[in-house]
């Protein structure tokens, strides 16, 4: 009995590894493609938003939010912007972008 509850366990977890696997290998086709500076922003700029910092890192607010404030950028009105060439400088430099609760 307790040996079909760890197998199940196992199932479960290397299932979860496979979903990780695969978001992390749709993020790097993301980075990818933002680095070959294809990345189309909502402003029309060079310039992110929350809201496109949110759809370029598969993200929400919060966590899109404290990736900008790791990086240089600029509040207009209530609205912040970070450079596209900043973040991309900032993830080659570190290889990617750790948030930390």
């Amino acid at each position: 009995m307790d040996e079909e509850i760890i197998i199940e366990t196992l199932d479960r977890v290397e299932q979860e590894l496979h979903n990780i696997r695969v978001e992390i290998h749709n993020l790097n086709k993301k980075l990818r493609t933002a680095t070959n500076n294809t990345f189309v922003t909502s402003t029309g700029t060079n310039y992110l938003s929350i809201k496109d910092l949110c759809k370029f890192c598969s993200c929400g607010d919060t966590k899109a939010r404290k990736i900008m404030a790791m990086l240089p950028h600029v509040r207009i009105g209530k609205q912040q912007y970070v450079l596209l060439q900043d973040l991309q400088k900032y993830i080659k430099e570190n290889n990617g972008i750790v948030v930390h609760w």
